[in-house]
């Protein structure tokens, strides 16, 4: 099969364009929340406040689409974050923290339909390319980790007098484009299940698989976004530049998205058990490079191995949640899934900033050990089916 054929790319191409909004405000969200606070255990609210409502917004996102189409759910989802940076902007000229945290909730709009992108890429293709659309889709994070910190780099003193604010008003015509190529792209029929949602719901949360491959998706998720968000402060702390944290912010999402090119054929080929412990095993590389030393180049490093471990992880789990649950549940799976990962997020973020005041850079990281060994044997228990149905 040609994925290229498919449509993939604008799919592609659309998360790239979403994604690098996404890593904007990872980039500046922080150091503007704290401009505007003057509070450094606050400054994260405006990032929680982006997975808040994408918390909110996830499973009402999913039905939407199973009933008008995927379609009218990610232009709507644009639309929405258009609005959002707008209101972001109003909200750093203005010099008014509540008002960018509400515009930034906005732009959590979009991102809430965005991570539909992945799914959708997987009803384009046959059964045994599920893993391979999916790491397609999620390689359009490449050109993001370059667009995202560019657009923080560009965007720092575009705005006299407003730190940050020119980095939302470049990314305003992406967005647009954005919604171009979703109107463009070819979907399946909306397929609204005769099932309701009430009982697709009971039958999924006493699924034998579902609860595993949600915790394996939020744990994976909960580890990269706690020190993520927090590496921002943390060199902040120790006195290093925002180019220097670009850089580093920028090499992550390498990480994250440059291995979506082979990360399917690694699960067709070695098998999802054995790339679930290769992601577990790089989360605790990151950890073990922090806690040696502080500087430049160990941010950069372990920040690197995180991103490519959370991709193994990520992609891991999102293939079982495409190969285990029967079709007629997708729509439901799919929701509950990406709203438990988003709660996962957002209390991760919530928490990111109280927890570097008070325990500081490196013990932060020595929290995540316990998710770290928690995956390992989720992914093991959940590996345990045929050579077949791992690998499809």
């Amino acid at each position: 099969m040609n994925l290229f054929k498919t449509g993939i790319p604008l799919l592609a191409l659309a998360q790239a364009i979403a994604q690098s909004g996404s890593i904007h405000l990872t980039t500046t969200g922080a150091l503007i929340g704290l401009t505007l606070s003057g509070s450094e255990a606050i400054s994260t609210w405006p990032a929680s406040a982006v997975v808040l409502t994408t918390l909110s917004v996830t499973i009402p996102a999913s039905f939407f689409m199973a009933r008008y189409g995927r379609k009218a759910g990610f232009l709507l989802g644009f639309a929405v974050g258009i609005g959002g940076a707008l209101l972001a902007i109003a909200g750093i000229t203005k010099g008014n923290f509540i008002t960018f945290t509400v515009g930034a909730g906005m732009m959590g709009f979009l991102f809430a339909f965005a991570g539909y992108l992945r799914f959708a890429a997987v009803e384009l293709v046959e059964p045994e390319w599920k893993s391979r659309a999916i790491s397609l889709v999620l390689a359009g994070g490449v050109i993001a980790a370059f667009l995202g910190p560019s657009l923080s780099k560009w965007g720092l003193t575009l705005v006299s007098g407003a730190v940050f604010a020119g980095g939302y008003i470049l990314w305003l015509p992406l967005a647009l484009f954005g919604a171009v190529l979703i109107s463009f792209a070819r979907f399946k029929p909306a397929t609204q299940t005769q099932l309701s949602i009430a009982h697709s719901i009971r039958h999924l949360v006493t699924h034998a698989t579902l609860p595993g491959v949600i915790v394996l998706g939020t744990g994976a998720y909960v580890v990269m976004a706690m020190i993520m968000t927090a590496t921002p402060l943390a060199m902040h702390h120790h006195h290093m530049g925002f180019e220097a944290t670009t850089q580093v912010i920028r090499s992550h999402m390498l990480g994250m998205f440059v291995p979506s090119f082979f990360t399917g054929h690694l699960i067709r080929y070695l098998g999802v058990r054995t790339v679930i412990v290769l992601g577990s095993a790089l989360y605790a590389a990151c950890i073990a490079i922090n806690f040696m030393g502080i500087g430049y180049w160990q941010f950069l490093s372990s920040l690197v191995l995180l991103g490519v471990g959370w991709n193994f992880l990520f992609v891991a789990a999102s293939q079982l949640l495409t190969a285990r649950i029967a079709p007629e549940y997708q729509s439901a799976a799919q929701a509950l899934n990406d709203f438990v990962i988003a709660g996962g997020i957002a209390l991760s973020i919530a928490f990111t900033g109280k927890m570097h005041e008070v325990l500081g850079w490196q013990w932060l990281n020595m929290v995540t050990i316990p998710v770290i060994l928690l995956l390992v044997a989720i992914g093991y228990r959940l590996s345990q089916t045929t050579e077949s149905e791992s690998k499809s």
